[in-house]
């Protein structure tokens, strides 16, 4: 997920750099033409959903660690 996070950003830098409007994106085995901005916007939404889906798996991490230790302690 960490790794999807950084691809999406260096996407989303390198596509501001770029002085076309209008841009490639892979869909499937397709290159489809989109408008810079629309692109810009998928990868925001992108990035929105994988922070959301690394915080929810932080908290559900957390959530059966301490699950462990009470589970642990009855167990002694």
């Amino acid at each position: 997920m960490e790794l999807q996070l950084k691809e999406i950003d260096l996407s989303y830098e390198e596509l501001k750099k770029e002085s076309a409007t209008e841009v490639y994106k892979a869909i499937g085995p397709a290159l489809v033409k989109k408008k810079k901005e629309d692109v810009l916007i998928d990868l925001k939404e992108a990035r929105d959903k994988v922070e959301l889906r690394i915080k929810t798996i932080k908290s559900q991490e957390k959530r059966l660690s301490n699950k462990i230790k009470e589970l642990s302690s009855k167990l002694r």
